[in-house]
């Protein structure tokens, strides 16, 4: 598997991940949506986590590049 998914995106899947798993868990959201909000969180942190994301690679999306940034590099 090619990595698809860049820095940036994967920092906001984490953040998102989290996010929703903190309704779950907080009791803001419950029953089945809250179910379904979970099943995406943990989607979100394990395509952020392996950086491949199977509906960009169906769409033949990536917002990965392939040259490495250095720090202080632009």
């Amino acid at each position: 598997m090619k990595p698809n998914v860049g820095m940036t995106d994967k920092l906001i899947r984490y953040a998102a991940g989290v996010t929703l798993i903190s309704l779950h868990l907080s009791g803001t959201v419950t029953g089945l949506f809250g179910g379904i909000i979970l099943a995406i969180a943990i989607g979100l942190l394990i395509t952020g986590l392996v950086r491949f994301c199977p509906i960009y690679h169906t769409l033949g999306k990536s917002t990965h590049s392939d040259e490495p940034r250095l720090p202080g590099k632009h």
